[in-house]
């Protein structure tokens, strides 16, 4: 009854807002109404600097210099701990973070730890269209200024820890503007899955409301060319 009571008051906002794209909530309702607890990031876990910009650049396939992750530090989104394993944390719900566990010759095997329903990054841009990241990894290996403090651009960006159609649609139903959704996949990587069910069930939920849904992959910026050396595969599988 009472998320009968939930829908109709829903679609009475919908309708007054004249944005249809709130009923995109309609399935999440009680999803995206919990509070927890948040996590702080142990500083004692944390590597030395230097050592985990070396690291992190080894995920990432950079060959950039040393300043291109000033503000990602600053913004306690990530830490690289002394044994190599690479943290990711939610911009502003850190309640959980996905963790990259090296297990040598390259490869990293992913974690997740406690809740990790809110976005890793969120902007909202002035135009039509959505970039949506996965993952921070595919974020970072091409934004890795993402986290600067520059005036918001005519695209919107979600960056997700794991893929989560409800914390999507949530941001879709928040911009009444928005059009086009384009996901970023990172060509480097084998083909998942998983990736492609996301996908295919993003898509089914957003051609009734007219939204354009493609798949893109990013081209780095010249500064951040890959050094084959460098290259990491990953074991995409979640334990």
């Amino acid at each position: 009854m009472a998320n009968h009571r939930s829908t109709s008051l829903l679609n009475a906002v919908s309708i007054i807002n004249d944005n249809p794209k709130l009923l995109l909530l309609e399935k999440h309702i009680g999803e995206l109404t919990k509070t927890y607890q948040s996590f702080t990031i142990p500083k004692g876990e944390s590597a030395p600097r230097g050592e985990a910009i070396l690291q992190l650049a080894k995920f990432l396939g950079h060959t950039a210099p040393r300043d291109q992750y000033a503000s990602l530090f600053r913004s306690q989104t990530v830490q690289v701990t002394p044994d190599s394993k690479i943290r990711f944390f939610s911009e502003k719900n850190p309640t959980g973070y996905l963790e990259y566990i090296p297990e040598g010759e390259g490869t990293y095997r992913k974690k997740i730890y406690g809740d990790v329903s809110s976005p890793y990054l969120s902007r909202k841009g002035s135009g039509d269209g959505l970039t949506l990241f996965l993952n921070p990894r595919t974020l970072l290996k091409y934004r890795p200024n993402a986290f600067e403090s520059n005036p918001p651009g005519p695209e919107s960006k979600l960056a997700l820890l794991e893929p989560n159609l409800a914390l999507v649609h949530q941001t879709i139903a928040s911009n009444k503007n928005l059009r086009r959704v384009k996901v970023v996949r990172d060509p480097l990587e084998p083909e998942s899955p998983d990736f492609l069910r996301f996908f295919e069930n993003l898509r089914e939920s957003l051609d009734p409301f007219s939204i354009d849904t493609s798949m893109a992959w990013e081209a780095p910026p010249i500064e951040l060319t890959r050094n084959p050396a460098l290259d990491q595969a990953l074991d995409l599988g979640r334990s």
